[in-house]
């Protein structure tokens, strides 16, 4: 929709299409493997627990991308000034807080 937008796309696939495309594939085989790991849970276990567990996802985000930030830096960088992770903390409570009050 935005042109310079779709030509910076554009010229990005062009360079390097096997890796973005291969990133991609990646990507929608691990949402894949979620998806399916979660309705496969749920004919185990009732909807609240796999929906309060399947919420944690953020929290593990979160750690990944401070590991990778601290031990691998090239392949990964994350904010970690102390506002920043002051902020993601706040919202790890509140999902936190969230699971919690569902599983209840």
């Amino acid at each position: 929709m935005i042109p310079s937008y779709r030509r910076q796309f554009i010229a990005l696939l062009r360079t390097n299409t096997a890796a973005l495309l291969s990133i991609n594939a990646s990507n929608e085989l691990i949402n894949l493997g979620g998806g399916l790991g979660s309705r496969y849970a749920l004919l185990f276990a009732p909807l609240s627990i796999v929906q309060a567990i399947g919420s944690t996802t953020t929290l593990f985000v979160f750690a990944f991308g401070i590991v990778l930030s601290v031990f691998f830096p090239s392949f990964g960088r994350e904010d970690l000034s102390g506002r920043e992770l002051v902020q993601k903390g706040i919202a790890a409570v509140i999902v936190a807080i969230g699971v919690a009050l569902v599983t209840r």
